[in-house]
């Protein structure tokens, strides 16, 4: 773990024969202080031993709470006891747990295929008519059915045809 310390009040002694406190040496001797102190890092090793409080992933809680140290691989922390939930598992640190996902957001179906019905109706170029199971049907015809209301003929098959409605799309009995 490495410590910084923090930029805070500079405390450099000048020489007290000097009234200006201004003055090219006092400058200068206040800069190469804050340096110092800015430069400085003191490097320290947490070692831990069994009993000890450290932060960790619960992996059941699934946040970062405090645990007691259970069990040590030599100078590492191999499992930990979680103060909170009291199960014991191994140490995760919390800096390297990934974050969960999130999942996307679909899109409504119904609205796809709205706009995709809407953007059909004004391409379509066959003939508006009411539908009949024994009816012959071509791609673009207009059919008016008496329980989903307008859709618009999509692909044909044999006997059968999409037929685009603005709910969605639904495959319909014809005489192709």
């Amino acid at each position: 773990m490495i410590l910084r310390l923090e930029e805070g009040p500079v405390h450099c002694l000048i020489h007290p024969s000097r009234s200006s406190p201004r003055s090219r040496e006092a400058e200068r001797s206040i800069q190469n202080c804050k340096q110092e102190t800015k430069e400085k890092e003191i490097v320290m090793l947490e070692k831990y031993s069994a009993g000890e409080n450290v932060a960790s992933w619960c992996t059941k809680c699934k946040i970062s709470l405090d645990h007691v140290v259970v069990a040590m691989e030599g100078e590492a922390i191999a499992k930990v006891k979680c103060k909170t939930c009291g199960s014991t598992h191994k140490f995760k640190n919390p800096a390297d747990v990934k974050k969960p996902r999130v999942s996307k957001k679909k899109e409504d179906p119904t609205r796809v295929a709205e706009t995709l019905w809407e953007s059909c109706l004004t391409e379509a170029k066959g003939r508006e008519r009411a539908y009949d199971m024994t009816g012959k049907y071509r791609i673009g015809d207009v059919v008016l059915h008496n329980t989903f209301g307008k859709g618009i003929v999509r692909k044909l098959y044999l006997n059968k045809c999409d037929v685009l409605f603005k709910d969605k799309e639904r495959l319909m009995a014809s005489a192709n």
